[in-house]
């Protein structure tokens, strides 16, 4: 160890000048109900979060700025583009120069996401002895397990870490594998941003359920155009055991919808578009929902959701939205690509308990609409959904509480 560079922000430095002025940050109640002074300090505590996930990471800094406006966080990206305000983390770091990077910082407590790895960056912050929280901690690599030394590392680091937070029970057991008896391996799941449904007035809502007059609906959430011969070969299908079925088909804007109306009418459906006729009457076949700004109208008014995207391979629409508001989900097997990893996982995690329905190809989704249009089923189907779309905020709260109480520990 080398005093000159190692930081120790953990109870060996200066824990009592800070204590009294840090609890009146955290609860202004601790200092006799005196109001917080927001001018800058000195010595306001920080949160370093060493590559978090953007827009988990967004979610995460607002809820800790609700719970302890006084505490400073600072995001670290290695590699690539940091976003605005973040710290570049210079990736060839040695141990050495990890120190000095962290003296430089002089974090309060660190919260890494990721994999446990031999790394001097985690070698450094056991060094300095800064409390470190890990999150969204994977499965140990096989390429590590094969090698002793690597083992020994991550055995030490589990020892020496506050808590390491695995994101599935495979990466428990193997992290509880070769941790130390003393370590705390915790299940607590994928960190992920928080949905942000789509908004839409509960009077527009109102109004147009009643116009529907209680016919059964599916949306087509923006379908690419090489899509759309397999949603209307599904609807045409559909009309024959339901001819009150409803199709809405939203798009982007509506010059789109003006072209898509003049197809479909050329093909022999009975069309009402949102833009012109505002609501369709009872012998609309298909609805061209033709504002892409009140999608969240018709997540909330359709039962089921087939996912634009999904079976040609194209920009896959956002499925938090449908997840998020009640609207059972159908997916081709695109997964979306590297712009869209938030989408793609959140499909992932969807489709492990049950909350999409799954096509290969554009001809099972007859059989596979017609199934969900059962309200039971799709019920099910998304209610299993909002499980997973709502449990980011429970993983974001245990780990705003794992903060607070790590920073309580540094200043007492």
């Amino acid at each position: 160890m080398t005093p000159s560079l190692a930081p120790k922000p953990g109870p060996r430095a200066g824990a009592g000048r800070l204590t009294e002025r840090l609890r009146g940050w955290i609860s202004p109640k601790a200092m006799g109900g005196a109001p917080v002074d927001p001018s800058p300090r000195p010595n306001v505590p920080k949160l370093l979060a060493l590559n978090p996930p953007h827009g988990a990471f967004a979610d995460l800094e607002a809820r800790l700025a609700d719970d302890a406006p006084q505490i400073r966080v600072l995001g670290a990206q290695r590699g690539g583009k940091a976003p605005e305000g973040w710290l570049a983390l210079p990736a060839d770091l040695g141990r050495r120069g990890a120190l000095r990077w962290l003296t430089d910082q002089s974090p309060s407590v660190v919260l890494s996401f990721g994999p446990i790895t031999p790394d001097p960056m985690l070698e450094a912050l056991i060094e300095a002895e800064i409390p470190t929280i890990i999150a969204g901690v994977p499965a140990i690599a096989q390429t590590h397990l094969r090698h002793q030394k690597d083992r020994r590392a991550i055995r030490t680091a589990l020892g020496a870490i506050r808590v390491a937070f695995a994101e599935d029970a495979d990466a428990v057991r193997s992290l509880r594998a070769i941790a130390p008896a003393q370590a705390r391996v915790e299940l607590l799941g994928p960190i992920v941003a928080l949905p942000d449904p789509p908004a839409c007035s509960s009077a527009e809502r109102d109004d147009m359920a009643q116009s529907l007059r209680a016919r059964p609906v599916w949306l087509a959430a923006f379908p690419d155009p090489d899509e759309l011969a397999a949603v209307l070969a599904a609807h045409r299908t559909l009309l024959r055991s339901s001819h009150r079925l409803l199709l809405l088909i939203a798009i982007e804007d509506e010059r789109g919808g003006s072209a898509m109306a003049g197809q479909l009418r050329a093909e022999g459906w009975r069309v009402a578009r949102r833009g012109v006729e505002g609501e369709p009457d009872d012998t609309t076949e298909i609805f061209v929902a033709d504002a892409a700004d009140e999608i969240g109208l018709w997540y909330r008014l359709a039962p089921v959701t087939f996912l634009g995207g999904s079976l040609s391979g194209a920009r896959l629409a956002d499925p938090s939205g449908p997840a998020s508001l009640g609207s059972a989900l159908v997916a081709g097997p695109n997964r979306g690509d590297a712009p869209r990893a938030e989408a793609a996982d959140l499909l992932k995690r969807l489709s492990s308990v049950g909350g999409l329905r799954s096509v290969a190809e554009g001809d099972e989704l007859p059989s596979t609409i017609a199934e969900l249009l059962v309200p039971d089923r799709a019920a099910a189907l998304a209610h299993a959904a909002w499980d997973v779309v709502s449990d980011g905020a429970r993983v974001q709260d245990r780990l705003v509480a794992e903060v607070a109480d790590a920073l309580r520990h540094v200043v007492e």
